[in-house]
């Protein structure tokens, strides 16, 4: 659906424990917290930059404004890879899972 995006494989190094020990430098960290008519998203570097909360619908235009916060932090913030988290409770993630 989207791209522009390249595919890595190695941001992450697993311990024993399976936690992730360390992530890449120039990866920019999403998380989203998904919510039955909104929901709200935050980007950070691993570094600590980061920008205020914000605030999108589960409409396809305020997906596409999602995306463009991504692609325009990653930009901000010089970052080459994009790890996205959500957090979501029912079946409220529809909307941004897979087809």
């Amino acid at each position: 659906m989207y791209s522009g995006l390249k595919h890595s494989s190695c941001f992450m190094k697993k311990t024993g424990t399976g936690k992730v020990r360390w992530i890449k430098e120039d990866i920019l960290i999403v998380t989203i917290d998904i919510g039955l008519e909104m929901n709200r998203g935050y980007c950070m570097t691993t570094d600590g930059r980061n920008i205020k909360p914000f605030r999108f619908d589960n409409t396809r235009a305020q997906l596409d404004r999602f995306w463009s916060m991504i692609v325009v932090n990653m930009n901000r913030f010089r970052c080459d890879d994009v790890i996205v988290g959500y957090e979501s409770t029912g079946p409220y993630v529809e909307p941004l899972g897979p087809r």
